[in-house]
């Protein structure tokens, strides 16, 4: 499949247009012309120059490599996963009457005389938008989906409704159809039809999928340098994946200096470890009422006659930063949360308020809201709107996460 165009409203002096050559993505420079002012002999050589130069590469490319195709999860890989239900929270994902949902709000009841806590789920279902409800156990195990978000550049749109989508290896995907929200539809098809580049978010769960979101990836962000930058990533090697993501204007790491981000603890790691109180010092970490904490303030009481120093903890909760205190003889053990920091690349954020990461393996982390800091939130939302390459720092602890930090990386 061949596929390409000119860009006749690109400001001067160059557009820019993708070509996509089976497996083969090329964005190639083409001058802009001016009917009135050049002449009809120099359009031909132009366009003759730039089709052998398109041609010549392609054939290079395509000699040389073999035909990759889009790598997909393990056919037989599970489609959910288990999770106590007293650690689900809002915004987290159920399983419900075996539909995929987002939970909107939970509760928890008191423990009884002769039974457990219960933990009371009302969640939508994220493909049809119906309100489902659960009562479970809350040391019970809740189903959970495997949700993925991925992204594809649009390419066409059939007759019948099915989108004709680009995958990151080149191929093209064709059994989507138009989604069921009406605004949605009408926003896809209007871009579409005014010539727009635009990007699907597709969303999918336990075999199912779903449009869910629309970007646009206009020709401002599209410069000569980029175009050449990014031709010049075929001829360095790099893989192909990296390269869609620089098309879908996420910069290109080609610098000596890589953002390394922190690989993650095992899933089934603690989440806590044992520590001597004694030798927890301010500004560490430990466990008060079952809360992550950062210590502020430490003293150690002096040993009595029938018994133990004391030592007493002034404490902040890491996420909603509350004070708490406790008391514990210093040789005794406490609990010491793990906590952990990882940078993700910010790539959108949602009108609900949820913000779309880039993870270190290429995938979205999209179950995050905008942290309760009103200035950082200001700070992320500013510096997104100025078109900056975001960095955000994500603590994460006791399976709690939120947002800690921004960073903004330079245009190397």
């Amino acid at each position: 499949m061949i596929a390409f165009r000119f860009i006749a409203s690109t400001p001067p002096p160059y557009a820019c247009q993708v070509l996509s050559v089976r497996s083969v993505v090329l964005i190639l420079p083409s001058p802009l012309i001016d009917l009135g002012e050049v002449s009809m002999h120099l359009f031909f050589d132009v366009l003759f120059v730039s089709l052998n130069i398109f041609l010549s590469i392609a054939s290079a490319i395509m000699s040389d490599e073999e035909h990759h195709f889009e790598s997909k999860a393990d056919a037989g890989a599970s489609k959910t996963y288990p999770q106590q239900a007293g650690t689900i929270r809002k915004n987290g994902y159920i399983v419900i009457k075996g539909r995929p949902c987002k939970v909107v709000e939970v509760s928890t009841s008191k423990t009884g005389k002769h039974g457990h806590a219960k933990c009371h789920f009302v969640a939508i279902d994220i493909f049809n938008a119906k309100k489902l409800e659960d009562i479970v156990p809350s040391s019970h195990n809740c189903d959970v989906p495997h949700v993925n978000r991925t992204d594809y550049q649009l390419i066409d749109i059939s007759e019948d409704g099915f989108l004709s989508l680009l995958t990151e290896t080149g191929n093209t995907k064709d059994d989507l159809r138009l989604p069921t929200d009406e605004n949605l539809v009408t926003q896809i098809k209007d871009g579409f039809a005014e010539g727009k580049d635009l990007v699907v978010s597709v969303m999918s769960a336990m075999g199912e999928e779903q449009i869910c979101a629309l970007k646009e990836i206009g020709p401002k962000k599209v410069t000569l340098a980029r175009c050449f930058k990014r031709i010049l990533i075929f001829s360095d090697c790099i893989s192909l994946h990296r390269f869609y993501a620089s098309a879908l204007r996420l910069p290109a790491i080609m610098s000596d200096e890589e953002h390394h981000f922190e690989s993650k603890a095992d899933a089934g790691a603690s989440k806590t470890y044992p520590q001597q109180a004694g030798t927890i010092r301010k500004n560490g970490y430990i466990v008060i009422k079952g809360r992550p904490c950062k210590v502020v303030e430490v003293s150690t009481s002096k040993t009595g006659k029938h018994g133990h120093a004391k030592c007493h903890f002034v404490a902040i909760d890491i996420f909603n930063a509350k004070k708490l205190e406790d008391i514990v003889p210093s040789s005794h053990n406490c609990d010491v949360p793990h906590v952990n920091r990882t940078d993700y690349q910010l790539i959108d954020i949602s009108e609900d308020g949820f913000l779309s990461l880039l993870t270190e393996t290429g995938n979205t982390k999209d179950d995050l809201r905008l942290p309760t800091d009103e200035n950082l939130v200001t700070q992320i939302k500013d510096g997104f709107a100025e078109g900056k390459d975001l960095v955000v720092s994500v603590m994460s602890a006791m399976g709690e996460e939120q947002i800690c930090a921004l960073k903004e990386i330079g245009p190397k």
